[in-house]
């Protein structure tokens, strides 16, 4: 296989002409893969299932059960969203945090309280 130096971020690294889809794939290597010494917590042994949600402000209104029950539709296992940063999607007591003008009671307490 023909290799070449690139020098990235100050170090020189073969790398292959070959485009990686190309190449044949080694079964025995990848059924030998160790996914290291971590503990045995379940984001270190576990596929991780991401779904991000960038809520709007009149997403504020949704149906809480509905959009929980798409998320175990999904078999997601780990749902971030943002919670507070331009718009608070809590009952904030901050002074000049843009409190979310559609939200009745407490979005981000119902989503992760049930």
């Amino acid at each position: 296989m023909k290799t070449t130096s690139a020098a990235i971020m100050g170090g020189a690294y073969p790398f292959s002409r070959t485009p990686a889809l190309q190449r044949p794939i080694d079964l025995n290597r990848l059924a030998n893969i160790d996914p290291g010494s971590f503990d045995g917590t379940w984001w270190n042994r576990e596929p991780v299932r991401l779904i991000q949600t960038n809520l709007r402000e009149i997403d504020a209104q949704m149906d809480v059960d509905v959009y929980v029950q798409s998320m175990i539709d999904c078999s997601v296992n780990l749902v971030l969203l943002n919670v507070g940063g331009i718009v608070a999607n809590y009952p904030t007591q901050l002074e000049f945090h843009y409190r979310n003008p559609f939200m009745e009671g407490d979005l981000v307490g119902e989503l992760i309280g049930g």
